[in-house]
């Protein structure tokens, strides 16, 4: 089966809650407690990303969602706010096909860095973005936005949250 990478369209946004859910039924309680399951991105967040030109997603043959990136502005850089795969399409390469996909549109927009907030310890997530150039930033390399978005999941429950950057090559 064959996957697209594209900027996300009208029909697309109603699925992505439903790969929201499934990505987070891998996660341990552990590190994603039971009140933070059900959380999925509003519809009217997933609409002015979409609209704003930050919501990517991976289509099947039949334009149906199987995988989804969203970003945003923070402090002035690229910030991806959450990227989701259906479960059993794991492993295919398709994280770092929108990843890249995404870190070019950034690039290509003029931002000089990408960055996120991820769990540290996760395998499919400080690890795999590490391999793909990313580099965990200390405290006092955070801007203030980013500062308060790490806070705000440390203050939810959230534990070993790191954020990362990678610059944006000319």
């Amino acid at each position: 089966m064959s996957y697209t990478i594209k900027l996300a369209e009208n029909n697309h946004v109603d699925v992505l809650p439903s790969i929201e859910r499934a990505a987070a039924e891998l996660f341990s309680l552990k590190d994603l407690p039971l009140k933070h399951r059900s959380d999925v991105t509003l519809r009217d967040d997933f609409q002015n990303a979409k609209g704003r030109g930050f919501l990517w997603v991976a289509v099947d043959e039949h334009d149906v969602p199987v995988g989804f990136l969203l970003a945003d502005v923070v402090d002035g850089n690229f910030h991806i706010k959450e990227m989701d795969i259906l479960p059993d399409l794991n492993g295919r390469g398709m994280g770092t096909k929108l990843l890249q996909y995404a870190c070019n549109a950034a690039c290509g927009r003029g931002y000089q860095y990408v960055t996120l907030t991820t769990f540290e310890h996760i395998a499919w997530n400080a690890p795999f973005y590490r391999r793909r150039g990313f580099s965990v930033m200390q405290a006092a390399d955070c801007g203030e936005e980013l500062s308060a978005i790490l806070m705000e999941e440390k203050n939810s429950g959230l534990k070993n949250r790191v954020a990362m950057c990678k610059q944006c090559s000319s």
